[in-house]
């Protein structure tokens, strides 16, 4: 039976078949394998190779802030207070903690073991623009209550309802639907998924088939389900979509 223990170079290491899914952090195969787990407030690294140069283990924070990462340094896992906010090409833009700013990093290919580290290659508090000209003719809206004030019928009851909901709510829908355009398949959906360095000036309009901002709309506003189902058909008919441009270098 192998030992759930053993010592590498002087660091007692678990047994990766040992851990459980919330400890593994990293699982890496190329010339050897390479896995990563927690342990407390810390990262253990243990990689085990064909050559014995390959074979060694260290532990490192499990968590890192903006002052303690550089363009150029080697990370043999994600901190866990990384959050992912978009992948562009073979590189990866992370959120540090709480808005403390952003790292871009790109993991390696499976060739050799010595090579598994992943690059930081970019640090700042910029690397993500928010989305900008969140646009809606609001204005429309004004008129779709006006035009169904009247409407003593249950659809335009239902109408006049989300509609006068949604004007009271446009700050509010703005700022929810500039966050949901930085969604990571928001973002994949823009590009296509294509190994792209940067785009820029990218429109969505949210009642785009792929992308539909309007059980979003519906949840800020605080529409019922009758007047969301209402909301899916004048939205489209009456009402311009939101359109949010997104620019990201």
């Amino acid at each position: 039976m192998m030992e759930a223990k053993q010592t590498i170079e002087g660091v007692s290491v678990m047994n990766k078949n040992a851990l459980g899914n919330n400890e593994l952090v990293r699982d890496f195969s190329a010339d050897g394998t390479l896995f990563v787990y927690r342990d407390g407030d810390e990262h253990v690294v243990v990689s085990k190779g064909r050559e014995h140069v390959d074979t060694w283990a260290e532990t490192v924070p499990a968590t890192l802030s903006l002052e303690d990462v550089e363009v150029g340094d080697s990370l043999w896992a994600i901190p866990d207070n990384w959050t992912e906010i978009v992948r562009v090409g073979s590189k990866t833009i992370y959120e540090i903690g709480a808005y403390d700013g952003y790292v871009e990093v790109e993991k390696p290919k499976k060739v050799r073991l010595r090579d598994a580290d992943i690059r930081v290659t970019a640090v700042g508090d910029d690397l993500v623009t928010e989305p900008t000209n969140i646009e809606w003719d609001w204005e429309s809206v004004e008129n779709a209550i006006g035009v169904f004030e009247d409407d003593k019928t249950e659809h335009g009851r239902l109408v006049f309802n989300a509609f006068t909901k949604i004007g009271n709510h446009t700050d509010d829908i703005e700022a929810e639907v500039a966050e949901m355009a930085t969604e990571p398949w928001v973002i994949d959906y823009i590009t296509g998924g294509d190994s792209v360095n940067k785009f820029d000036s990218h429109q969505i309009t949210l009642t785009h088939a792929e992308i539909d901002g309007r059980g979003l709309i519906a949840d800020v506003a605080g529409l019922t389900d009758e007047e969301e189902g209402v909301l899916s058909v004048e939205l489209t008919s009456k009402v311009q979509s939101p359109t949010v441009t997104l620019k990201m270098e």
